[in-house]
């Protein structure tokens, strides 16, 4: 499942959120401890337990409707199962940090980490990481 929130999409469609200039985070979610629902509209509808690993992105490019940036490594724990990830734009608070989209599918998925890295490459041409 590849889904864009409805509340981003009104943030968006109001001016709420500038994503060339707002910090954009990224966490590896558990699906089988998170359930998408349409109305979860902040990071703190996600339950800590679900949320495997967080981090920000970095060099962030907005162009054409089109998001881009660097691809991203992390460290995750052993026997953390990852069937998703999730954008949001980050701020101090969980409660205010807004959903952005929710990927869930595909081949790379799920992934069962032996307690190293994970690396995310993003797509080099369109959509990128998420067209709008």
């Amino acid at each position: 499942m590849a889904h864009i929130y409805d509340t981003f999409r009104q943030f968006l469609a109001n001016g709420s959120v500038n994503l060339a200039t707002q910090t954009i985070g990224i966490t590896l979610v558990n699906t089988t401890l998170y359930t998408f629902n349409a109305a979860h509209d902040h990071l703190n509808d996600i339950p800590v337990a679900a949320r495997i690993a967080s981090t920000s992105l970095t060099n962030v490019q907005v162009s054409s409707g089109r998001l881009d940036a660097d691809n991203i490594t992390l460290t995750v724990a052993a026997n953390s199962s990852i069937n998703g990830v999730v954008l949001f734009v980050s701020t101090a608070n969980s409660s205010t940090s807004p959903l952005m989209f929710i990927q869930s599918e595909g081949a790379t998925f799920p992934v069962n980490p032996d307690g190293g890295q994970i690396n995310i490459t993003f797509p080099s041409s369109d959509p990128f990481i998420l067209k709008i």
